[in-house]
């Protein structure tokens, strides 16, 4: 089996709005929410630093939980 790097996505940026990312490998979601008049370049380093600190292999049960519930949330 042929292993992927994983690679982080930024969805679309807006200056002042939070910053959200995703995990190319478990899905997990990463969330940066501006406090007071935190810069943008901060909020992109602080999802970036939690992306490098997290765990595909813990956070894949969550992210099937998370699945399965917005799927019965339709």
């Amino acid at each position: 089996m042929r292993s992927h790097a994983r690679e982080l996505t930024f969805s679309k940026m807006t200056t002042g709005e939070p910053v959200t990312a995703s995990c190319s490998v478990c899905k997990h979601v990463f969330i940066a929410k501006p406090h007071g008049n935190e810069r943008h370049d901060v909020l992109v380093l602080r999802v970036r630093e939690e992306f490098g600190a997290h765990d595909c292999n813990l956070n894949s049960s969550q992210n099937a939980l998370r699945i399965v519930r917005e799927a019965t949330d339709r």
